[in-house]
């Protein structure tokens, strides 16, 4: 079994904040999630 390394994209929200995604292409962990909409945009993207 071979492990994706772990990535880190910032998804901007509100005017001057970010959310943070950490994701290995099969699981992920947002963080600091203020806005839900900015999240199922990337995720749906990615």
């Amino acid at each position: 079994m071979q492990h994706q390394p772990l990535q880190i994209e910032p998804i901007p929200a509100f005017e001057d904040n970010y959310i943070w995604l950490l994701h290995n292409t099969r699981d992920a962990i947002v963080i600091d999630p203020g806005d839900a909409a900015p999240v199922f945009a990337s995720l749906k993207t990615n």
